[in-house]
């Protein structure tokens, strides 16, 4: 091999090994370690007509840490209705998803968590 090759083949392996870490930290950025099957057993759920008696959406966004990754809302006979996800790790593989009338939860549902 030339010096020109072995040159190349050095900046090479030290690009590949620097997209490999710098990918590595943007998934440690986004590791939420209050996803986790404990937190999801806080949640209470209420009635599933009204909410009532169910853990609030800013009681599960402080027990989350944040405000969830994925949010929809909608309105359904009289109600705000909102769907809310938070990921676990960078790639949504582990997440919890919690089911909310006029800001009440009434469902809850995970992936991925052990």
């Amino acid at each position: 091999m030339g010096t020109k090759t072995k040159g190349y083949l050095v900046v090479s392996i030290i690009f590949i090994v620097g997209v490999f870490l710098g990918g590595c930290q943007e998934v440690d950025k986004v590791f939420n370690e209050n996803v986790s099957v404990e937190n999801l057993e806080k949640i209470t759920l209420g009635d599933a007509e009204t909410g009532e008696g169910g853990t609030t959406y800013e009681e599960v966004v402080d027990l989350m840490g944040k405000d969830p990754n994925n949010r929809a809302e909608r309105q359904e006979n009289g109600s705000t209705i909102v769907e809310a996800d938070w990921t676990r790790d960078g790639h949504g593989y582990e997440f919890i998803s919690v089911t909310f009338i006029d800001g009440m939860a009434v469902g809850k549902f995970q992936e991925g968590l052990e």
